[in-house]
């Protein structure tokens, strides 16, 4: 592997890591999972997919969320969100890089 082939694999490791670190300080990790960073940081990347997609100056970073595991909105009764909340939230954001 050359050297620009290692660099970017670094970088992009180090973009997963921002990204997990930013969620794992977030209140979308579960009350079980909430004892303290290392543990709220280990349910985030065993759980959130991070993907990083470098194309050409850009990088698109998306992030999936499983919604099914850890449900944030409450149970109201008489109405069931489970019909209308996906069980697995996306984000995708895009960004030009310079050199």
């Amino acid at each position: 592997m050359g050297a620009v082939a290692a660099d970017r694999l670094l970088a992009i490791d180090e973009i997963k890591s921002v990204v997990h670190d930013a969620l794992a300080n977030s209140l979308i990790v579960p009350v079980a999972q909430n004892t303290d960073a290392a543990t709220r940081r280990k349910w985030i990347v065993d759980t959130v997919n991070v993907n990083v997609a470098p194309s050409g100056t850009a990088v698109t970073v998306t992030v999936g969320y499983p919604y099914d595991k850890n449900r944030l909105l409450p149970s109201i009764p008489f109405l069931d969100i489970s019909r209308w909340m996906p069980g697995n939230l996306t984000s995708k954001a895009t960004a030009v890089v310079s050199s």
